[in-house]
């Protein structure tokens, strides 16, 4: 009886982290290498949105900018035009991109999905990259992700992400994302990435923003991957963990821990948002999508982890521990919930908590009104 919970917790462990992307893989059939000539991209731009990051911003600049140089110095035919979203900013953040040369485009809108709308439905470039403030890049990422920019069925190409100053938790999280995201290359790329740096097609990338147009979406990270994977099965999104060739970027943009928790709840929410209005309807578009999509679903009730494995561990110690019964009890009730009380000062297991009960009681659709702060 005690052992139930944790076969539970160790079942729903597996589904949200290696399950659906094995799955996927050994389906998927094996694809030969694209025998379509591979011709260099002509331009890229790279869009910044931003609001109040002064400082942020200019740290983002100056290896973005790094970057570009040494893409030029081998392929000085490829032209590269970075532009800064200003969006209602009040400090600093104008400067910070004029001392670089970066062409401003200032907006009103409070809201980071109209910048990223606005600025690609505007770009004339190739390829977009979309950067987040405080991203410090690789000065060897441009150059070496060209090859890849170059293939006629690549559509996306994500380096692999890392923090600065990240304890070992962190580290050990964001390379363990790597590995699965590395799994669901073999099924045609992953369908969220995140957010700090992501290249995309931008013939592509327009289709994907027309098709999601009408909506604020808050996690632009996970619904541009997914629709554009969804829409077209015979094209890739690479995630590359290659470290040793530049394919990583830093975030420098440390939170304070009122902000990871809004962070985290923002997050939740975004994923309960493309799940009410999206995942309905991946079966039919993109059956592999829709199998890969589950992960990102079961990744929201993680919190059942930790929960199960208490009430399991509770379980035993009342069967089998030593005295009276009503005192073993109490004794690990009272445990368990000074736990539980603790747990919930943890920003993302309070997030998930939030989300079980929008799950459970609704509503799944949140969040339409996200600012930026």
């Amino acid at each position: 009886m005690w052992l139930m919970p944790a076969v539970l917790a160790a079942i729903l462990l597996l589904v949200s982290l290696f399950a659906f992307p094995v799955i996927v893989a050994l389906l998927s059939p094996a694809k030969k290498m694209n025998s379509q000539p591979s011709d260099l991209p002509h331009s890229i731009d790279v869009l910044i949105p931003c609001h109040n990051e002064e400082g942020r911003l200019r740290l983002t600049l100056q290896s973005v900018f790094e970057a570009v140089d040494h893409l030029q110095f081998l392929f000085p035919e490829i032209s590269v035009q970075v532009i800064c979203g200003l969006d209602d900013c009040t400090d600093g953040s104008a400067d910070d991109a004029k001392l670089y040369g970066a062409h401003v485009v200032n907006f009103k809108f409070r809201s980071k999905w109209k910048v990223i709308h606005a600025l690609a439905s505007e770009s004339r470039g190739q390829w977009i990259a979309l950067v987040d403030c405080g991203v410090v890049w690789d000065k060897r990422l441009l150059r070496n992700a060209i090859s890849y920019l170059a293939s006629a069925d690549v559509v996306g190409f994500s380096p692999t992400y890392s923090t600065w100053k990240s304890g070992f938790l962190s580290k050990w999280f964001w390379s363990l994302e790597a590995f699965i995201k590395s799994i669901e290359n073999v099924a045609g790329g992953p369908i969220s990435v995140h957010g700090a740096t992501i290249l995309y097609r931008t013939d592509y990338l327009k289709t994907a923003l027309r098709f999601l147009a009408g909506r604020k979406w808050i996690n632009d990270d996970v619904v541009l991957p997914l629709v554009m994977r969804a829409l077209n099965p015979n094209q890739r999104i690479i995630y590359s963990r290659n470290k040793k060739m530049g394919f990583c970027v830093c975030d420098h943009a440390g939170r304070s821990d009122l902000n990871e928790q809004a962070a985290r709840l923002r997050v939740s929410k975004g994923n309960l948002q493309w799940m009410a209005s999206l995942l309905p309807f991946l079966w039919f578009w993109n059956k592999s999508v829709f199998v890969l999509s589950l992960r990102r679903f079961f990744r929201l009730l993680w919190v059942l982890v930790p929960i199960f494995l208490g009430l399991s561990l509770s379980l035993f110690a009342i069967e089998y521990g030593s005295g009276e019964m009503w005192i073993r009890i109490l004794i690990v009730i009272v445990l368990f919930v000074i736990a539980l009380r603790y747990a919930q000062k943890i920003p993302s297991f309070n997030s998930s908590l939030k989300a079980i009960r929008s799950l459970l009681v609704g509503p799944w659709d949140q969040g339409e009104e996200v600012l930026w702060k």
